[in-house]
């Protein structure tokens, strides 16, 4: 039914909204402890946070255009979100590693 399709959509979006809260609180972290690191430690910690950043902006990006699909369009939107979001989340995920 239309109901059980909204709540699934709702709970998809925010599914992929908490992750980038967490992807959020991880470039924070970055951010806190690159103020306290010498400048060579800081220029690394500046180019993998804005990296981060990148890929953050891309998921979000593709998450608005998702939400703004139409319901005809949605499961082709979703397959096409998915296929990407691995790539997002794996390039974060690296960027990440480097970090700790």
């Amino acid at each position: 039914t239309d109901e059980l399709s909204e709540l699934y959509v709702f709970r998809y979006v925010d599914d992929l909204k908490k992750k980038l809260d967490e992807w959020n609180e991880q470039i924070g972290k970055m951010q806190e402890q690159m103020s306290a690191a010498s400048d060579e430690v800081r220029n690394r910690y500046e180019q993998q946070i804005q990296e981060m950043q990148a890929y953050r902006e891309d998921a979000e990006k593709r998450m608005t255009a998702l939400m703004e699909s139409s319901a005809a369009d949605w499961e082709k939107m979703r397959q096409q979100f998915e296929a990407a979001w691995g790539d997002i989340a794996a390039g974060f995920g690296r960027a990440w590693s480097r970090f700790r």
